[in-house]
């Protein structure tokens, strides 16, 4: 450790250079128990020798395709450090419930207290939505974004694959109440909808436009059991994050909201032929599975949300996105207004949402 403490928080101890500078994607990481001592990730793992490194704990207290996102990262650091235990902190346990890289996940509590962070050697936040490097967030991939600042570099494409493990007790509950919905995962050709409603005016699409989209594929596709999917999972309120959705009813689908748990829905999308979502969390959660992604996307491009999955982005998925908003945000708007709900031109639902004419032109080519 350096012998004088630089009390400057965007100085890093080591190499007094800033944490964070104009433009580039990194993150800080903090060493305790000083809470005065904050490096580079770099600069951090050369004050210690790696096996005096006992304990990081990762502060993961956001929404599920945030939260979803670091398990490839996590993985890839127990990889490179396989003698240091990994703890968590999370809004959403279930995500890393049987995660083996992990020696324990913990709950996330408003009350927590810095004492109890001081107990490990360091600890990091990948999403901190108060740094004005936050806005990168949008203009490059959730993984890559959160890569960027633990190893100060991204990922290989091989590497980058969400990783949710689940046991046959999730996979028989799923099959139970799927059963009692009039489901059946081995035989039935399933669709899943994914019709979110929610306080991002970015990711609604108007209920009439779901229904039009579910009539289409029962008029054409009579052979698809259409399941609309869903459930109240991220409602913390205290850290300001989003629901996944609200809860949107459509005829002629069988409604599974709130049935299932994280890992159950899991289940149901590993045994289905396709989700069709605007919303990047479902999105995100139907990328540690094989399901065919369909994903309507508005102001943030495709490029930056579709999963990796076998060393490929977008590995069996199609996206569509607005023709007006693609690629809208850039660094500047972002620095300027940090409000991701709204289209940062102001455009109105017309230009933002894909209408469902060119939605359906190429869902019907993939059913």
């Amino acid at each position: 450790m350096p012998e004088e403490i630089i009390k400057t928080k965007n100085i890093c101890n080591l190499c007094g250079k800033p944490l964070i500078k104009k433009g580039e994607k990194t993150a800080e990481i903090k060493a305790f128990p000083a809470m005065k001592t904050i490096y580079h990730k770099r600069c951090w793992l050369k004050t210690k020798k790696e096996e005096e490194i006992n304990c990081l704990i990762f502060m993961s207290c956001r929404s599920i395709g945030d939260t979803i996102s670091i398990t490839p990262c996590i993985r890839e650091f127990k990889r490179i450090y396989p003698k240091i235990n990994l703890d968590i902190v999370t809004t959403i346990p279930e995500v890393f419930k049987y995660n083996t890289n992990l020696r324990k996940v913990i709950p996330y509590n408003k009350d927590m207290k810095q004492a109890f962070l001081q107990t490990y050697d360091a600890s990091w936040q990948p999403f901190q939505p108060d740094n004005k490097n936050f806005p990168l967030h949008m203009l490059t991939h959730s993984v890559d974004f959160v890569s960027y600042g633990m190893f100060r570099k991204f990922l290989k494409p091989q590497h980058k694959h969400y990783e949710i493990n689940y046991t046959y007790i999730e996979a028989n509950n799923c099959e139970n109440i799927c059963k009692h919905n009039n489901i059946y995962l081995k035989k039935d050709k399933i669709l899943l909808i994914h019709p979110n409603s929610s306080e991002w005016k970015t990711r609604t699409w108007k209920t009439e436009n779901w229904q039009k989209l579910v009539n289409l594929i029962q008029r054409d596709h009579p052979d698809y059991k259409l399941v609309s999917v869903g459930g109240d999972r991220d409602i913390i309120k205290e850290i300001k994050t989003q629901k996944m959705d609200n809860h949107v009813v459509l005829d002629n689908c069988i409604d599974m909201y709130n049935k299932l748990s994280l890992l159950e829905t899991i289940h149901l999308m590993n045994n289905s032929t396709m989700l069709i979502s605007m919303d990047t969390g479902a999105i995100h959660i139907a990328g540690a599975t094989d399901i065919h992604i369909f994903g309507i996307f508005t102001v943030v491009n495709s490029q930056y949300r579709l999963p990796y999955f076998k060393g490929e982005l977008g590995y069996n998925c199609t996206a569509i996105d607005s023709e007006e908003c693609d690629c809208c945000y850039d660094q500047k708007i972002l620095t300027e207004i940090l409000d991701i709900n709204e289209c940062p031109k102001k455009y109105d639902e017309l230009k933002c949402h894909p209408s469902v004419n060119r939605v359906w032109d190429k869902l019907t080519r993939l059913l």
